[in-house]
């Protein structure tokens, strides 16, 4: 158990970098998209059923949206420090690409009722004090699911394969190779 959580304390800079490279690049695809802004929504969302005062929804909505980046980001990184996820690196690209697209449709799928229960929780309702929209709005070939495809997939990359080839590169660097040059004694065949 503390090997894992050594391998996901280790993982803990790429989480940050995926954290903003996603949460960022989710909200600047949207933005070209012309999908409107999540981060906004949740906002003013939040705002609006809390009686908060307006400025509020800015910060409400993107210190969630990169909360919920990071969360996702850990998620991502605790499961490729997993013992049983593979260590050779083509069956880990493989294993990140395949659970990048699960996981992506997965929350794609989820979205539209967790969207309506953290801005019900954000605005100290009960999660369900409002209508919650039905599963799977977003799953048809569009925006929101290339965003979580996307960014489920590069999460699982970069915080399996990436962290690991750095890893690996400074642990040979601190162990000398057994090499006859290396060696200190020179073996004889008997």
């Amino acid at each position: 158990m503390s090997e894992t959580f050594t391998k996901i304390q280790k993982r803990l800079p790429w989480v940050l970098m995926m954290t903003l490279i996603g949460g960022l690049g989710f909200t600047w695809v949207q933005a070209l998209a012309g999908t409107g802004n999540i981060a906004e929504f949740v906002g003013k969302r939040t705002v609006e059923i809390g009686g908060y005062p307006d400025h509020f929804a800015g910060p409400i909505g993107w210190s969630t949206h990169m909360y919920i980046a990071f969360s996702y980001s850990m998620v991502a990184a605790t499961i490729v420090s997993l013992p049983f996820f593979p260590n050779r690196t083509s069956k880990k690209i493989v294993f990140c690409v395949v659970l990048g697209v699960v996981v992506g449709w997965i929350t794609t799928l989820i979205a539209n009722p967790a969207i309506v229960i953290t801005c019900n929780l954000l605005a100290l309702k009960s999660p369900f004090a409002s209508d919650i929209f039905e599963l799977g709005v977003y799953t048809k070939f569009g925006v929101p699911l290339w965003n979580h495809l996307w960014f489920f997939t590069a999460a699982f990359l970069l915080t399996g394969v990436a962290a690991d080839r750095g890893g690996d590169a400074d642990e040979k660097a601190a162990t000398p190779a057994l090499t006859a040059k290396g060696m200190p004694v020179k073996l004889e065949a008997s």
